[in-house]
């Protein structure tokens, strides 16, 4: 099972159509204009706290972890200080929440949640705990990814059949494709001065990393070592791209320095995923599998210095570092 779930990283977001129930594009409008209409969004909302919002650059971490209670699993979005101390839950569901997005001044984040059992993307606020469900068309509704401004959002929809790279615009709420493919595009990650976003990929048979203009136009392939790189990560200077790399069935968090290409890897595990850079661009905070247990790990831009951070629950997926 950990194989699959790993082998399949790249396009997390293919689960979503399994079980969903279709939904008519028309309701994307009426979702945007009345969130009050939907009560279920309300109730697993966290009430805010303005602690979360006056700490120091990079001081938080967000999460999902999952626990079982009266044998169904529970979903949490968590928010806690850098050493993992003081976790706050943001959002609860008993339907799965994934792909949480920092936004660049660290008082909002992005995330998919199933609520009403089909995937949906919303934004919250963690001052007031306020959610806008900002994403609700029919299929996949993933992987949200803030631009630099924070004006935009980058995500994964299939309205038009395949999976492919959209972005929102936050303001006005319209809606530019930026590729077009066939195969899967999905985890879309913004370059910090906004004109590139890199994505995954299938499209030549394996998992690899790609590139695209935000405004849209052609793409062009990154990665070409190993037979799997995914969810790519981009260091504050734009210099060094954080990936899942994998090769002989062993997943591994790797760095590659744009300039030359070169892929360094970080982590000596087998099932390590999910990696995100810290502000300063030292460390990468990733997800390292454990027997049955997932753990929260950091690993040093050199490989030589990891650390495993203590989290109650067994089960953490995707965590990102805060802007």
């Amino acid at each position: 099972m950990r194989f699959k779930k790993i082998a399949l990283l790249f396009t997390v977001s293919s689960i979503f159509l399994i079980g969903c129930s279709p939904v008519k594009e028309k309701r994307q409008k009426v979702v945007i204009n009345k969130q009050t209409i939907d009560k279920e969004i309300e109730v697993f909302a966290y009430s805010g706290t303005s602690e979360l919002t006056k700490n120091k650059p990079g001081s938080h971490l967000v999460f999902v972890t999952t626990t079982k209670s009266k044998k169904k699993k529970l979903y949490q979005l968590v928010v806690a200080n850098v050493d993992s101390t003081n976790p706050k839950i943001i959002a609860s569901s008993s339907e799965p929440i994934m792909s949480p997005a920092w936004s660049p001044n660290g008082k909002k984040i992005a995330y998919v949640s199933f609520e009403n059992r089909h995937s949906g993307v919303f934004i919250q606020t963690l001052l007031t705990g306020k959610r806008t469900k900002v994403a609700f068309f029919k299929g996949i509704n993933s992987s949200p990814s803030f631009s630099p401004d924070g004006s935009q959002l980058a995500l994964t929809l299939s309205k038009d059949g395949s999976p492919n790279i959209y972005v929102l615009n936050l303001v006005d709420l319209s809606l530019k494709k930026v590729t077009n493919i066939k195969s899967i595009a999905t985890e879309p990650a913004w370059s910090p001065d906004g004109s590139m976003i890199v994505y995954t990929s299938d499209q030549t048979g394996t998992p690899q990393l790609y590139k695209v203009p935000s405004t849209g136009g052609k793409s062009s392939r990154l990665t070409f070592k190993g037979n799997y790189n995914a969810g790519a990560d981009f260091s504050a200077d734009g210099k060094k791209i954080a990936m899942v790399h994998a090769k002989n069935n062993a997943f591994k968090i790797a760095v590659m320095d744009l300039a030359s290409g070169t892929i360094n890897l970080l982590t000596t595990g087998k099932w390590d995923e999910s990696p995100s850079f810290s502000p300063d661009g030292e460390k990468v905070l990733y997800v390292s599998g454990k027997g049955n247990k997932n753990l929260l790990s950091t690993v040093s831009v050199d490989g030589k210095n990891q650390q495993n951070l203590t989290i109650k629950s067994n089960e953490v997926r995707e965590p990102a570092w805060s802007p």
